[in-house]
């Protein structure tokens, strides 16, 4: 049996630029995975907490009591949306409050490449560098680490480069790269094809 595939536009909310990715997943991915591949494909690192939310219901991993609260790996992603309700939203770093609007653009995809079940097919702007201190931090940051003139601009690129370890050839707003954030999910549609066939065997 074929995958059914869907396609998702994955959306930063409250942002001063840009910033979107379009992926291609199996309707039935846990939501423990989706959040990896999202993490994978926005560029964020995954050092800190997220969950997930549909119809005033939230999925995440820690429960604080919300009788509202259910444990994402318990939950697929065909289980959040259907043809009227084709959007949810994903939150990242309760710190900072990254929210994301994720909206199914297709439930029945034929667009990837063949033989994968998840790829990256389009996207645009850099994801924000982790710690940042949300949206009014990371405006402030474009602008310091674009103007060499700027009080800020040696402290962040030390900060950014040196402390966060980003690669030198890491930009903000516009540094993304397709094709590396489509190979990842190369490496991870391998990892889910062999722990997909040890739990059918």
């Amino acid at each position: 049996m074929v995958d059914a595939l869907y396609k998702l536009e994955i959306t930063l909310e409250n942002c001063h630029q840009e910033v979107s990715r379009t992926i291609i997943v199996p309707h039935d991915v846990r939501l423990d995975a989706l959040h990896v591949i999202i993490q994978n494909v926005m560029g964020w690192r995954k050092i800190h907490d997220f969950y997930f939310c549909a119809r005033g219901i939230v999925y995440g991993k820690h429960n604080d009591g919300d009788e509202h609260f259910q444990y994402a790996a318990n939950f697929c992603l065909d289980q959040l949306v259907n043809a009227r309700n084709k959007s949810f939203h994903y939150c990242y770093d309760m710190g900072d409050e990254w929210l994301h609007r994720i909206k199914v653009l297709d439930f029945a995809c034929k667009d990837g490449p063949a033989k994968r079940l998840f790829s990256c097919v389009a996207g645009v702007g850099a994801c924000p560098p982790e710690d940042v201190g949300g949206e009014n931090g990371y405006k402030e940051f474009c602008i310091a680490i674009n103007n060499p003139g700027s009080p800020q601009y040696g402290h962040n690129r030390q900060w950014v480069y040196e402390e966060c370890k980003y690669p030198p050839s890491q930009t903000w707003p516009d540094g993304f790269d397709l094709e590396e954030a489509d190979q990842k999910l190369v490496e991870f549609d391998a990892w889910y094809k062999k722990l997909k066939r040890f739990r059918i065997s």
